[in-house]
């Protein structure tokens, strides 16, 4: 692996907060500073409200963070939060803030059913056309492939171009698609 090569992951002074003024402000993370070196693995850990959820939720763009930068492989994963246009297209089909809220999560079983937590192949015969070709399993095998660096190819079975290819074919993919219908859906408002 090329001794300059982008961190994997690259964070400084990440913030984010939910709550309000009135109820309360929680602060899931406080200035987060964190360099993930490619090629090397990096945990994070933490008790629940450490923000670790909200730190991997922003690395998957699928949350932004309110302040600080982001970059997963050079990359600036805030100005590209692909998974946005998703979960603003899904708010405008809900009507209102309650049905946003719980239809937002009508795309979490996507984690399960992809090679997040277990093999593809270890999966039902029915189901591993489906886990092996969404998106989520191609973002997966990117990270991986980008962490595991020059033993990629040995380790997964194919090189790290083809994950992040995939990768971001999915992520222009669900751009396209879910910009164009939610600024359709917008402008008939």
């Amino acid at each position: 692996m090329a001794q300059n090569a982008a961190p994997t992951i690259e964070a400084h002074g990440l913030t984010k907060q939910y709550g309000s003024e009135k109820k309360g402000l929680v602060h899931a993370l406080a200035g987060l500073d964190l360099i993930a070196p490619a090629g090397k693995v990096t945990a994070i850990l933490g008790p629940n409200g450490a923000g670790t959820t909200t730190f991997v939720k922003a690395v998957a763009t699928l949350l932004k963070p309110d302040s600080g930068s982001l970059r997963v492989a050079g990359i600036d994963a805030i100005a590209t939060a692909t998974f946005s246009w998703l979960q603003i297209s899904l708010g405008l089909i809900a009507g209102s803030p309650q049905a946003a809220q719980g239809i937002g999560f009508s795309v979490f079983p996507l984690i399960f059913v992809s090679s997040a937590y277990v093999p593809v192949e270890s999966m039902p015969g029915w189901l591993q056309p489906f886990a092996e070709n969404q998106p989520v399993t191609a973002m997966v095998g990117s990270v991986r492939a980008l962490v595991l660096g020059g033993d990629t190819e040995a380790l997964l079975g194919h090189s790290t171009t083809w994950f992040v290819a995939r990768s971001l074919t999915w992520s222009v993919l669900i751009l396209v698609v879910f910009a164009t219908l939610s600024t359709r859906k917008f402008t008939k408002l």
